[in-house]
């Protein structure tokens, strides 16, 4: 194995060798072919049914990661913990993969702010949008099954795994993918007691407690560097929207209740996001106990570090 790692066939697990086939990958083992279009390798046969977003969910989705607080707070903790727990890594010649990378917004916000990262996701609609904004390596990709190993330095998993059932085999896999010493950086919904109709339509299988998620990546072989809560200061807001809003929205349309949760007043967007911004400053001092995200910085490897 190369310093680079190995990108392996996912139907038969064997080695992928790098000769092409026209512009498309070829596994001289079992015949498969992994077709490279537009930018975008596939790794995932397009028969495999795939449940989870609509088509329609990329557009939409896009305008609104723009322009609402959770997003772009979200966006600017990841940046912030990529450069804070990665510095060594990012500081050296670095390959780092999000897993679950939708239309790209992740991506292009950290493009932007210096940090070259590759995206892989299972649904093709949502890399087509990202492949005519920008040039990265993009994969289809499932998270069940991977075809890298040891590959990348660091890898990202932006509120995913919550729409997965075996999150338990994707943490694996990621693992896998990891060269040694690469760390993973997690971000997921929480705190159960919001789980309502929000959740169901957007196709969550679970809100994750903090001991969940340590022992999940503890399992996968993962050693914690850093988790907390994140969205705390506002998170008895939070709480009091959504009670009223699954109230309010029980006779309105599956397409009306989702575009008023992501509904917020202009000035009230602001002062969300200012308020999540000086999160950000304080989670490297403090450990919050509570909120309805929870962060996560892990490292590939045995040894346990203390746990922030």
């Amino acid at each position: 194995m190369t310093s680079d790692g190995e990108i392996i066939c996912p139907n038969c697990k064997y080695k992928l060798l790098l000769e092409t086939k026209g512009n498309d990958y070829f596994c001289p083992r079992c015949n498969k072919i992994y077709p490279h279009r537009n930018g975008i390798i596939s790794f995932v046969d397009e028969n495999e049914e795939k449940v989870g977003y609509k088509n329609s969910y990329f557009f939409e989705l896009r305008e609104v990661e723009d322009k609402h607080f959770w997003f772009k707070a979200r966006k600017k903790l990841i940046l912030y913990c990529v450069k804070k727990y990665c510095q060594r890594i990012i500081n050296s010649k670095h390959k780092m993969l999000e897993i679950g990378c939708g239309n790209g917004s992740v991506l292009q916000y950290l493009k932007e702010n210096g940090i070259d990262c590759q995206g892989g996701d299972l649904f093709i609609e949502g890399l087509k949008i990202y492949r005519e904004m920008a040039e990265v390596p993009l994969y289809q990709v499932d998270a069940l099954n991977l075809p890298f190993r040891e590959y990348f330095d660091i890898i990202g998993l932006f509120d995913v795994i919550e729409h997965i059932d075996e999150d338990r085999k994707v943490l694996k896999e990621a693992y896998k993918a990891l060269k040694s010493n690469g760390k993973i950086l997690i971000t997921v919904p929480t705190y159960k007691k919001l789980w309502g109709r929000y959740d169901k339509l957007s196709f969550h299988k679970r809100r994750y407690s903090k001991t969940e998620l340590i022992i999940k990546l503890r399992n996968a072989g993962f050693a914690i560097e850093k988790i907390s809560y994140f969205v705390s200061l506002i998170f008895p807001v939070l709480l009091l929207f959504r009670y009223f809003h699954n109230i309010k929205g029980k006779n309105q349309s599956d397409e009306e209740f989702l575009k008023k949760e992501i509904q917020i007043m202009p000035l009230l967007n602001r002062v969300f996001l200012w308020i999540l911004e000086i999160e950000i400053k304080l989670i490297n001092l403090l450990h919050f106990p509570f909120g309805s995200s929870l962060l996560a910085i892990a490292r590939k490897g045995k040894s346990e570090s203390r746990i922030l």
